[in-house]
């Protein structure tokens, strides 16, 4: 569900492909840590996880 929102609003709001996919790599290491699943890849630092996301976010509007 998620993945689907941050794809739908990477489309409105034409986030680059490369922003979208390190918002997806934080919810998938997200996802492993707080659910208890296997985590995929290697661990994301929450500095550098903070800045994939701050950079996704930054593309969107102040108020919808």
């Amino acid at each position: 569900m998620t993945a689907r929102l941050i794809n739908n609003v990477a489309g409105m709001r034409a986030v680059p492909d490369d922003v979208c996919d390190h918002a997806h790599e934080v919810r998938h290491y997200r996802n492993g840590l707080v659910h208890g699943r296997e985590v995929v890849g290697e661990p994301i630092p929450i500095g550098i996880a903070r800045g994939f996301l701050c950079t996704f976010f930054d593309r969107l509007p102040i108020t919808w």
